[in-house]
């Protein structure tokens, strides 16, 4: 995912609730919002992406960078505490990047 950040007050008022699907669901509201906001840089990384297809020197990092941004959002939710686990964030992750590009 895009480096958009969550708003450390709203993110906090959302962390101070019940750790539950709402919670998962504010989060993902959230970020749609801040992309929605930010549209030039959320397009960056697929734009990224595709480019490391056409030039293999650009792979590497391209792939690290991906690896590295789902192991912090898989980190984060399992320190948030929310339902489900690795799998979850993986599948919403792949859901918000259509979501994204869709709109």
């Amino acid at each position: 995912m895009p480096k958009v950040r969550t708003d450390p007050e709203v993110l906090g008022g959302l962390m101070r609730g019940p750790k539950d699907r709402a919670l998962v669901t504010a989060l993902m509201h959230d970020l749609m919002a801040r992309v929605t906001r930010d549209r030039t840089g959320c397009l960056a990384l697929p734009e990224m992406r595709l480019e490391a297809t056409r030039r293999p020197e650009l792979h590497g990092s391209c792939t690290r960078s991906v690896c590295a941004d789902l192991e912090q959002g898989m980190e984060f939710h399992r320190s948030a505490g929310p339902p489900g686990g690795d799998e979850t964030v993986a599948v919403l992750c792949l859901a918000m990047l259509g979501l994204i590009l869709s709109t």
